[in-house]
C-alpha cells in the first residue's frame, strides 16, 4: 500500500495539479496529504473528485495561509481523531481485512515562536502502544546537520524538537529513497538552501507488521517541496541468499547424520579442493534438510495453538493430550527464539532468554540502519538501484586494490635495513597447526563464520 504526504505550496496552479494527477495515476496512493493548499474546501474537493478520491476532510486556510486536506480511496476507512491548522490525526482501517493502525498527518509551524507549544503538545503521544503509527508530512525540522546544505550555519545550541519529539514517542525514521533533501530555496535562478523537512517516522509495532516500510522523495514540480511517497511493500531486486548455518540445527540429532552423509573424508588432511567440495556438499545437503523440516515452523505453531483453544471448548478436555501439544510448542518456540537471536546479532545475551519480540525487532532495526538506498559516485552524480550500487562499489574496490603503474624497484630496497629475521621469516611462512586454526575458531563469535568466500587458497 503507497500513501502520499506533499507541500503543494498552493493548488491554484495548473502544473500543480497535472503533477499530483501524474503521481496519483502512477503510484495509486490510499491516502493523499497535503499541506499548505492555499485554497478553500469547495475547489480542493473538485480536484479531490477530479483525481479519483471519493471522500475527503479539509481544513481551510487563514485567508490565503496554510489549508489542510487529507482524501482516501474506497479500499480504507478513516475516521479523523482530531484536526487543526497544523495536523490531522487519524485512524485508518482496511475494509477487507479489519487492519486498523493510526496516522497522523502533521505539518509543523513554519515559524519558531510557534514551535514549542506544538512539539510540547505531541510529546507522550504513543497514547495506544499496540497500534502500528505512522507520522508523516512536512515536520519543518532537521534531525541532523547534514540535512542541511547552504544559508546559515547549523546551530548546534538549538531547541531539538523533533528529536525530543521522537524519543518520546519511540519512533524510528523510515530513511528515503531519492535526494537527501526535500525542500529547495531558490534566488534568481540558482538553488541557495536545500533541506530535509519532510519525512515518515513509524514505531516498533508498525516496523513489525510491515518491515520494508520506505519513503521515496519524488520529483520537484509545481512546488517547493517533493513529494513524499509512503510504500509498505517496494518493489526490491530479488536475489539468491547466501547459506547461514543455523544454531537450532545443532539442537537436532539428525543434522549430525546429514552432515556425517554428505561429508567425504580423505587421507589427506591438506585437500583443499576435496574440502571445498565437502563443504559445497554439506551446504546443499543441510539447506535441503532444514527445508523440508523446519520450513512449516510458523504455519505449525498456529495450528497447534488452535488444536489448544479447540480442546479447552470440548466437554472433556485430554489432559494428557494438551501436555504433548504444550512439549511440542516450547520446542517450536524455542526454535523461533534461536533464529531471531542469531539473525540479531546481540552478543551479550544468550539463548533461553526467551525474547523472541526483543531479537526479532533488533534485526529490523538493524535492517533498516544497514540498507543503502544511494551512493555518490567519483563525479557527484548520485547511483541509486540495488545493482548499480553494487556495480559502484565494485568499480570503486578495484581502482582502491589495483595498481596501473610497473613496481619494479630495483636497488631501492637495497638500502632499507632487514627487520625480519631467517628465523622469523621461517615462522611467519611456516604451515598452519591445527591447534592454530582452532584457536583462531574459537576467537569467534559462537554465531559468527567467516565464510567461504574468506578462507585463502
Amino acid at each position: 500500500m503507497n500513501f502520499l504526504s506533499w507541500n503543494c505550496q498552493g493548488l491554484g496552479q495548473p502544473v500543480t495539479v497535472q503533477h499530483l494527477q501524474e503521481v496519483t495515476r502512477s503510484h495509486g496512493p490510499l491516502v493523499v496529504f497535503l499541506s499548505e493548499t492555499h485554497q478553500s474546501g469547495h475547489y480542493v474537493d473538485k480536484v479531490r473528485k477530479q483525481l479519483g478520491y471519493y471522500k475527503g476532510v479539509n481544513v481551510n486556510p487563514i485567508d490565503t495561509s496554510g489549508g489542510l486536506s487529507l482524501w482516501w480511496k474506497p479500499a480504507v476507512m478513516v475516521d479523523v481523531i482530531l484536526s487543526s491548522s497544523f495536523f490531522i490525526d487519524t485512524i485508518v482501517t482496511f475494509k477487507d481485512t479489519g487492519i486498523q493502525f493510526r496516522i497522523s498527518w502533521l505539518y509543523g509551524p513554519p515559524y519558531y515562536s510557534d514551535k514549542a507549544s506544538f512539539w510540547d503538545s505531541w510529546n507522550n503521544q504513543n497514547w495506544n502502544d499496540s497500534m502500528p503509527w505512522l507520522v508523516m508530512g512536512d515536520l519543518n525540522e532537521l534531525l541532523w546537520s547534514c540535512e542541511k546544505e547552504g544559508g546559515a550555519p547549523w546551530n548546534i545550541n538549538r531547541n531539538r524538537f523533533l528529536k525530543d519529539f521522537m524519543d518520546s514517542n519511540n519512533l524510528i525514521d523510515v530513511g528515503y529513497h531519492g535526494s537527501s533533501f526535500t525542500w529547495y530555496r531558490s534566488s534568481f535562478g540558482e538553488i541557495t538552501l536545500k533541506e530535509r523537512l519532510d519525512r515518515g517516522l513509524i514505531n516498533e509495532d508498525w516496523l513489525l507488521l510491515w518491515p520494508d516500510s520506505c519513503v521515496t522523495h519524488l520529483a520537484l514540480i509545481g512546488s517547493d517541496h517533493c513529494p513524499l511517497l509512503f510504500g509498505t511493500n517496494p518493489v526490491l531486486e530479488k536475489r539468491k541468499k547466501p547459506f547461514k548455518f543455523e544454531a537450532f540445527w545443532a539442537d537436532d540429532t539428525e543434522c549430525h547424520s546429514v552432515i556425517l552423509d554428505s561429508w567425504r573424508c580423505t587421507d589427506h588432511p591438506c585437500n583443499l579442493a576435496l574440502w571445498r567440495q565437502n563443504l559445497s556438499s554439506c551446504q546443499n545437503q543441510l539447506s535441503k534438510w532444514s527445508h523440508n523440516r523446519f520450513s512449516a515452523n510458523r504455519a505449525l505453531i498456529c495450528d497447534l495453538l488452535s488444536e489448544l483453544e479447540s480442546d479447552l471448548l470440548s466437554s472433556s478436555p485430554d489432559v494428557t493430550r494438551r501436555n504433548a501439544i504444550t512439549r511440542k510448542l516450547d520446542s517450536l518456540w524455542s526454535i523461533e527464539e534461536k533464529i531471531w537471536h542469531q539473525k540479531s546479532r546481540i552478543n551479550w545475551l544468550q539463548a533461553g532468554d526467551k525474547n523472541t519480540h526483543f531479537f526479532h525487532l533488533t534485526t529490523l532495526h538493524r535492517r533498516q540502519r544497514n540498507r543503502i538506498l544511494k551512493i555518490a559516485n567519483e563525479n557527484g552524480d548520485w547511483i541509486v538501484g540495488e545493482r548499480a550500487i553494487r556495480c559502484e562499489f565494485e568499480t570503486q574496490f578495484k581502482k582502491v586494490y589495483s595498481s596501473s603503474s610497473v613496481r619494479n624497484w630495483g636497488d631501492s630496497l637495497s638500502v632499507v635495513t632487514s627487520v625480519v629475521s631467517p628465523v622469523m621469516n621461517a615462522t611467519l611462512t611456516a604451515p598452519f597447526s591445527l591447534d592454530e586454526v582452532k584457536a583462531a575458531a574459537f576467537q569467534m563469535g559462537a554465531l559468527k563464520s567467516p565464510g567461504t568466500l574468506r578462507v585463502v587458497c
